[in-house]
């Protein structure tokens, strides 16, 4: 008997549909998401390694110091700071609240800066 009926066979498939729907542009929302994190802690990598290598002449001893607070500062953290003669390497990690349940999505900035010299 209900073999035989087909009413009602539209709202099933309309509701798999919605389902589809949603799941997709969730999907989507959540890609654009995590790629507006990786390019924030790419920028906060920059500010932190342009901050830091302002002080290679007057502090360079410091360098890494002055590094974690400006990491601190951007809600990150400091994962490797290097230092070769006038050139700053940094690695800072993402302290956002998605990387505590997504660890295997790498959300880490490296930067360089250094210091030119011009001679005259």
């Amino acid at each position: 008997m209900f073999l035989n009926n087909e009413s009602g066979g539209i709202s099933i498939l309309m509701l798999s549909l919605s389902l589809a729907t949603l799941s997709l542009i969730s999907l989507v929302g959540f890609g654009v998401k995590m790629y507006l994190l990786s390019n924030q802690i790419n920028n906060v990598a920059d500010r932190v390694a342009l901050g830091a290598a302002t002080n290679l002449i007057s502090a360079p001893d410091d360098i890494c110091v002055v590094a974690e607070q400006i990491a601190t500062a951007n809600n990150s953290k400091l994962v490797t700071c290097e230092v070769l003669d006038d050139e700053l390497t940094i690695k800072v990690r993402s302290d956002s609240q998605f990387q505590t349940w997504l660890d295997y999505w790498p959300h880490v900035g490296m930067a360089r800066a250094g210091i030119d010299y011009i001679f005259d």
